[in-house]
């Protein structure tokens, strides 16, 4: 009976340290469609901006080559201060502070690489070359933390974050260190797997 304690009480232990471990570990985020992952620290959530161009504006994009500017965003946010604002399928662009990851391919790819990717800007993040561009918007804003990553030949990821949160307090958010800590995790995966 004791033997069966012993291992009953082990069994316990390995279980709630695993929860603790898993509750530990960053959040992965998986694009099989875009075919890459990354991780992403705690206390982050992943979600997406809520979709605001309507149908005729989009037609009107979709003729010049263009799509919604954060149609494939992906958005990090600190769930306590998100509040009650919005679901994480439907946050509102520019009312908190997060970090967003835009995967490109085609003309906004070939865009950035022709006018973002200068030598003065490139530097090594986590064994990866990346642009890290002064500010953002323009190139040298100073609302935005601002990279760009090129993953492959055909696909760049735009990571940008607010350099201070939208409170009343207006402090550092220090996320110029999540995205360094995201550009380092990514990983390539095979698209569509």
């Amino acid at each position: 009976m004791c033997r069966r304690a012993a291992s009953l009480a082990a069994a316990v232990l390995l279980a709630v340290s695993a929860a603790v471990l898993v509750s530990a570990a960053p959040g992965v985020y998986r694009s099989a469609e875009w075919g890459f992952e990354f991780s992403y620290p705690e206390p982050f959530v992943a979600g997406r901006y809520k979709h605001t161009t309507t149908a005729e504006q989009e037609a009107r994009l979709r003729e010049v080559g263009l799509e919604p500017a954060f149609r494939h965003a992906i958005a990090l946010v600190e769930p306590a201060r998100l509040g009650s604002r919005a679901a994480l399928d439907a946050l509102p662009v520019g009312d908190i502070a997060a970090v967003t990851l835009t995967p490109a391919r085609g003309q906004k790819a070939d865009f950035y690489r022709r006018q973002l990717f200068r030598a003065e800007w490139e530097t090594t993040v986590g064994g990866r070359r990346v642009y890290r561009l002064p500010g953002y918007p323009g190139p040298y804003g100073d609302a935005m933390h601002y990279y760009l990553l090129p993953l492959r030949d055909d696909l760049v990821i735009e990571l940008f974050a607010q350099r201070r949160h939208l409170d009343t307090a207006r402090t550092e958010t220090g996320y110029d260190r999540v995205i360094e800590g995201i550009i380092a995790s990514f990983r390539l995966i095979p698209p569509g797997g």
